[in-house]
C-alpha cells in the first residue's frame, strides 16, 4: 500500500519538474511513511536518474514519485520506482496483488528470474511478459504506472472495483497523475478551480460521478480501466473488465447461493490476509464485518478486531460486536467515538474527503484507532450492502414500479432515516438511473431541490439521473430493476464513494484497508444470483443472513441494520452550532447559490423539520471551498 505520482511532459521536450515531483511526494507522505523514491526518465543519455539529491535540477520527459507502506517484502527489495536490470521499464505501484506468488511461479516457468520477494517485481515482470493482458490475471487492488523508456510511453491501470484511487489532469504542457487530488494540487503546475456543474451532482450523490470530480479538469481513471499516453500527448482510455448483467443463473436456489457465497468469501478473505505484517479487522455489530472477522480468525491466530462504540445512541452496535468477539475468542479493542470533534480534526477530515460530503463518517476515527494500536493492515466488510440489496431504498423499487404502472400517484411518501420523512417525486423517475439519483439524495437536495438552491445560470442542462445514465448505464440491460440498482451501487456507491473515502481516511493514518466482499470473482457471483435471494420478505441481504448464521453472535443476527455514523446532528445543535451558522452565511454569499433557499432550509432544520444531512451537505461544501480554493 503506497502513494504514487508522476509528471509527463506533453510537448515531447525536456523539462525541469524535479521540485514539483518532490512536492507531490511530500504531499502523500502519510500514504507511505516507510520509504520514498523519485525518478527522472526520458533524458538525453537515456539513463534514468533516481538520486534525490540531483532530481531537482534534472531535465527529463517523465518524473515519478513513490511513497511506500511496507506490507509485502519488508526489505529494500520493495523500493520504488522499481526497474529490472535492463532499466527499460519503470513502475510505481499502489496496492496489493494477492495472487503474486502464483503469478511468480507461472512467470518462473516461462523463464523469468526474480531478484526480490516483492509483488511489485512480479507485476512488472507480468506486464513485460503479457502486456496489458496481465490485468486479466491479477487478483487484488491496485493503481500503477509503468514507463517504457524505449517507446516513451506511460501506461496506467486501476483495479476492477476502483479500490485504489488514481487521478489525473492534463495541462497545456504536462500530464500529471497521483493517488489523490491533493497530490495533484501539490505539483503547483495548475491552479485548482471548483467545477460548479459537477458540484451540483455531488451534493446529491455524496461525490461527483467519476470520472468527473468537483475540480475543474481533474478526472479519475475509471475502475477496471487502463490509460496509455505518450510523450506527444496521444491518450487512450479503455476498459479491461466490466460487471456482467442480465445473465442470472435461475438454477441457483437459496441453499446453493449460501454455499457458493460462503466458499467465495472464504477464498476472498484468505486472499486479503496475504501479508508480511499482521492483519486486523474492523468489527461493527453487523453481519458483514462479523462474517469477515470470523473467517479471518480461523486463518490467523490472535487477530485483533477494532470497534467504535456510540454509547447512548441508536447506532451503537458495540454490544453486538462484543458478543461476536466473545463467540470467536479473539482480541477485541473498543473505543468511544461520541466525544466532541475538534475544529482541527474537522478541517483534517475535510482535506481527506476532497469533495463535499453530507455527513461525517467514522472512518477517520477508526483508522486513527487502528493506527494507534500499531496495526498496518485491516479487513473491512464493505460491499455486502451494495451487492445484496442491504439499503433502505431497495424496499422502494416495487413501490416505484407499481406507481409507474398506476400513473395516478404523483409522489411517494417514504421513510429512509429514523424520525425523518421526506417526499420524493419518484413518478418523475423514468429510468433506474433517475430512481437511483432521487433516492440517494438528502432531503431538499434531490433534483428539484438543488435547482431551487443553485442559481439558474449555474444549473446544468442534464439531470443527475441523465448523467448517471450516460456514464454508467448506457445501453446496458438488467434482469430487473433491483439488479440495476445493484449495478449503480457498485459503480457509484462503491467505485466512487465508499472505497474513495475509506482509502483517504485509512491512508491518512498509514493504514491499508482490504475488502473481501469486493473480490471481483465474488462480485461476479453476486450478479449471477436471482434478486429474490438478495431481497425477500421486505428485507435485503437474505443470502448474507443465511451465511452469517454459522459465524456471528445471535445478538448480531437479531439486530436490525443501524448504520455506522457519528452523532453529527447532536454536534450541529451543540458545539458545532456557531460553525454551522458561519459557514451557511459564507455559502450564501457565493454567486452561484440562492441565499434565500439556504436560510429557509436552515430555519427548517432549527425547527426540527429537516434532516441534518441536508444542512451539513451545505456546511461541508463551504468548508471544502475554503480549504481547497482559499482565494477563489
Amino acid at each position: 500500500m503506497c502513494g504514487i505520482a508522476g509528471i509527463l511532459n506533453l510537448n515531447n521536450q525536456l523539462n525541469k519538474r524535479g521540485s514539483q515531483i518532490q512536492s507531490m511526494s511530500e504531499a502523500m507522505k502519510m500514504r507511505g511513511p516507510d520509504s520514498n523514491g523519485v525518478l527522472v526518465a526520458g533524458m538525453p543519455d537515456n539513463t534514468p536518474m533516481t538520486n534525490p539529491g540531483f532530481v531537482a535540477q534534472a531535465s527529463g520527459r517523465l518524473f515519478l514519485a513513490h511513497r511506500r507502506l511496507s506490507v509485502i517484502d519488508l526489505t529494500d527489495g520493495g523500493w520504488q520506482p522499481f526497474s529490472l536490470s535492463s532499466q527499460r521499464y519503470w513502475i510505481v505501484y499502489n496496492g496489493e496483488i494477492y495472487n503474486f506468488r502464483e503469478l511468480r511461479l507461472e512467470l518462473s516457468n516461462l523463464g523469468t528470474t526474480f531478484e526480490t520477494e516483492s509483488d511489485t517485481e512480479v507485476l512488472l515482470a507480468g506486464y513485460i511478459q503479457w502486456g496489458k493482458k496481465v490485468l486479466d490475471k491479477l487478483h487484488g487492488m491496485f493503481a500503477f504506472a509503468i514507463w517504457d523508456e524505449r517507446t516513451q510511453t506511460l501506461f496506467l491501470a486501476r483495479d476492477r472495483l476502483g479500490i485504489k484511487p488514481l487521478y489525473y489532469i492534463r495541462t497545456s504542457e504536462d500530464f500529471i497523475f497521483g493517488s489523490d487530488i491533493k497530490t495533484l494540487i501539490a505539483s503547483n503546475l495548475f491552479r485548482p478551480k471548483p467545477n460548479i456543474e459537477n458540484l451540483f451532482h455531488a451534493v446529491a450523490l455524496s461525490v461527483a460521478p467519476r470520472p468527473l470530480t468537483c475540480f475543474e479538469d481533474v478526472f479519475g481513471v475509471p475502475p477496471g480501466h487502463w490509460l496509455e499516453i505518450d510523450a506527444t500527448g496521444k491518450m487512450i482510455v479503455e476498459p479491461y473488465w466490466q460487471i456482467t448483467t442480465n445473465k442470472v443463473d435461475p438454477t441457483i436456489d437459496a441453499e446453493a447461493a449460501a454455499s457458493l457465497l460462503d466458499t467465495a468469501l472464504k477464498t476472498a478473505v484468505a486472499r486479503c490476509q496475504v501479508s508480511d505484517t499482521p492483519v486486523g479487522s474492523f468489527l461493527s455489530g453487523g453481519l458483514d464485518s462479523g462474517i469477515v472477522t470470523a473467517m479471518a480468525a480461523r486463518n490467523q491466530k490472535n487477530i485483533n478486531a477494532f470497534t467504535l462504540a456510540f454509547p447512548g445512541m441508536d447506532s451503537d452496535e458495540s454490544d453486538e460486536a462484543r458478543a461476536t468477539a466473545r463467540l470467536l475468542g479473539i482480541q477485541h479493542n473498543v473505543r468511544d467515538a461520541t466525544q466532541e470533534i475538534s475544529s482541527e480534526t474537522l478541517l483534517d477530515m475535510t482535506r481527506c474527503y476532497e469533495e463535499p460530503f453530507p455527513s461525517l463518517a467514522p472512518n477517520y476515527l477508526i483508522s486513527e484507532f487502528v493506527h494507534d494500536h500499531g496495526t498496518k493492515v485491516v479487513l473491512n466488510g464493505l460491499g455486502a450492502d451494495e451487492l445484496f440489496a442491504g439499503y433502505g431504498y431497495y424496499s422502494l423499487i416495487k413501490e416505484w414500479e407499481s406507481a409507474r404502472k398506476r400513473k395516478w400517484l404523483g409522489s411517494l411518501h417514504v421513510r429512509l432515516w429514523p424520525d425523518r420523512s421526506r417526499e420524493r417525486n419518484l413518478m418523475g423517475a423514468d429510468s433506474v438511473a433517475d430512481f437511483y439519483a432521487e433516492v440517494l439524495a438528502p432531503t431538499t437536495l434531490n433534483e428539484d431541490g438543488r435547482r431551487d438552491l443553485f442559481n439558474k445560470e449555474w444549473t446544468p442542462d442534464e439531470t443527475t439521473g441523465a448523467v448517471l445514465n450516460r456514464l454508467y448505464v448506457k445501453d446496458r440491460v438488467f434482469t430487473d430493476h433491483l439488479q440495476g440498482v445493484n449495478y449503480l451501487d457498485m459503480l457509484h456507491n462503491i467505485g466512487n464513494h465508499h472505497v474513495y473515502r475509506a482509502d483517504q481516511f485509512t491512508m491518512r493514518f498509514s493504514l491499508e484497508a482490504r475488502f473481501p466482499f469486493l473480490d471481483h470473482e465474488l462480485v461476479e457471483l453476486a450478479f449471477s444470483m436471482p434478486s429474490n435471494l438478495k431481497f425477500a420478505g421486505g428485507a435485503g441481504k437474505k443470502v448474507v443472513r443465511d451465511v452469517a448464521k454459522q459465524y456471528v453472535s445471535p445478538e448480531s443476527l437479531a439486530s436490525k441494520k443501524k448504520g455506522f455514523g457519528l452523532p453529527v446532528e447532536r454536534w450541529m445543535r451543540g458545539a458545532l452550532g456557531p460553525l454551522v451558522k458561519d459557514k451557511l452565511d459564507a455559502l450564501g454569499d457565493r454567486a452561484w447559490i440562492n441565499r434565500d433557499e439556504v436560510e429557509h432550509r436552515y430555519s427548517l432544520f432549527n425547527a426540527g423539520n429537516l434532516e441534518y444531512r441536508s444542512i451539513w451537505a451545505l456546511v461541508s461544501t463551504e468548508l471544502w471551498l475554503e480549504s481547497f480554493f482559499p482565494n477563489h
